[in-house]
């Protein structure tokens, strides 16, 4: 699971700050590997006029409600300076 957001981030890393301004927010996608089923969700949120906070979540449903998220991401500033999250910045998400 970390590999499929982990190389959602690395698309995201390479597009410019006015791109990751322009994605919808919560946008999720179906995806399959190795024959399971993830949602991956991107969120993508203004923390001001000059930093956007990016973070790819995913999740596996296994049965019942029961399933594992997972969760990483990163700002980015105007001047196109990454950060990654801490893990604390990520308890929201996971």
């Amino acid at each position: 699971m970390n590999d499929l957001i982990e190389l959602r981030l690395i698309e995201l890393k390479n597009m410019t700050f006015s791109e990751l301004g322009n994605i919808e927010n919560s946008k999720e996608k179906t995806i399959r590997s190795n024959g399971k089923s993830f949602i991956l969700t991107t969120w993508i949120d203004k923390i001001n006029d000059d930093e956007i906070r990016i973070v790819v979540q995913s999740y596996r449903h296994f049965f019942l409600g029961i399933g594992k998220m997972d969760a990483n991401g990163f700002t980015i500033n105007k001047k196109g300076e990454i950060s990654d999250l801490s893990e604390s910045d990520l308890y929201e998400f996971i």
